[in-house]
């Protein structure tokens, strides 16, 4: 009877445990992946933010004006044609958001009107990489701080701190 009830009690109290003290070497749990789903490691041609979602891939700068600008990419990272491509988005504060549309200039997609005032804006754009492609969401906070360890600002930083 001691033979199973101590391995089955070993067992339970184990299974019990939390998950990061199951992991091994004695590196720090990071939140790498997550990370990694919405923005690969090297940043934009132009120092923006990478969106990957689905076949889409772009790049989102916010300019020194505050205008937005949508930069469609090919695998590479290099800017690429447009190709139909058009966004939309609304930002700003919750209460009284801001309704962003995109037009092509050059090949590039800008906005109609800047971001309001702040620093730290919730944002989300809505983009179809082709006329006839459903659109894709992405829902981000624009955080317009420097990047303590790199030359990104915060929305667009690549160094995973």
């Amino acid at each position: 009877m001691k033979k199973i009830i101590l391995p089955t009690l070993l067992l339970l109290v184990t299974a019990a445990l939390p998950p990061a003290l199951h992991a091994h070497g004695d590196h720090e749990p990071s939140h790498e992946s997550a990370q990694t789903a919405k923005q690969p490691d090297k940043g934009g041609p132009n120092g923006g933010r990478v969106v990957k979602k689905g076949d889409a891939l772009f790049e989102l700068l916010v300019q020194p004006d505050r205008h937005l600008r949508i930069t469609r990419l090919d695998a590479k990272l290099k800017p690429a044609s447009l190709d139909g491509m058009a966004a939309t988005g609304t930002g700003g504060d919750r209460s009284a958001p801001v309704r962003f549309a995109f037009a092509a200039k050059g090949e590039t997609l800008v906005s109609d009107q800047p971001l309001p005032e702040g620093n730290r804006l919730p944002l989300i754009l809505q983009v179809k990489p082709k006329p006839d492609a459903p659109a894709i969401t992405e829902r981000l906070t624009v955080d317009l701080a420097k990047c303590p360890t790199c030359e990104h600002q915060e929305y667009a930083c690549i160094c995973d701190h």
